[in-house]
């Protein structure tokens, strides 16, 4: 079983997690991706030599920057039309909705928000969370990752 991805963080801060939604299995990824190995391949190649040309190795260095950029540009997915929620539990217990915000949907990009009047509620534990997409009307979810929050030592706590 794959370790879970986690987050660190502080209860009472403002919770904001930034992530891009990329497609690395489409078929101009894979073949950027593969554009990209050989690049590297033939530059490594000629940067380990006794007496590299160095007019090649910087010619190599553009073509493998292009590749880069070419594979950068081949895996982003545009969300613009998706529906995004995202949620936290501990155990089974509901504990919170995350504000979805996308920030450059053209790009993937989108951040979860939960406010410090909020994050102040959670106990120093470890929550399982997810983001759940819907797409042309089918559901689909991101491997759950964990938000492993611990104590904010310098908020004063509230005595009853």
């Amino acid at each position: 079983m794959a370790k879970l991805f986690k987050v660190p963080f502080k209860a009472g801060d403002d919770f904001v997690l930034t992530m891009t939604v990329t497609n690395k299995v489409s078929v101009e990824a894979v073949v950027a991706a593969t554009a990209v190995v050989e690049a590297q391949t033939l530059y490594d190649a000629e940067a380990v030599k006794a007496q590299p040309d160095e007019v090649l190795l910087a010619s190599l260095l553009v073509i493998l920057n292009t590749a880069k950029d070419v594979y950068d540009e081949a895996i982003i997915v545009d969300i613009t039309t998706w529906t995004i929620t995202s949620s936290m539990r501990w155990i089974t217990k509901h504990m919170a909705d995350f504000i979805v915000d996308k920030v450059d949907a053209l790009t993937g990009k989108f951040t979860l928000k939960c406010p410090s009047e909020e994050t102040q509620l959670w106990k120093p534990r470890v929550y399982d969370a997810d983001v759940q997409f819907i797409i042309d009307g089918k559901r689909s979810s991101c491997q759950t990752f964990q938000i492993d929050v611990k104590k904010d030592i310098t908020i004063e706590e509230v005595v009853p």
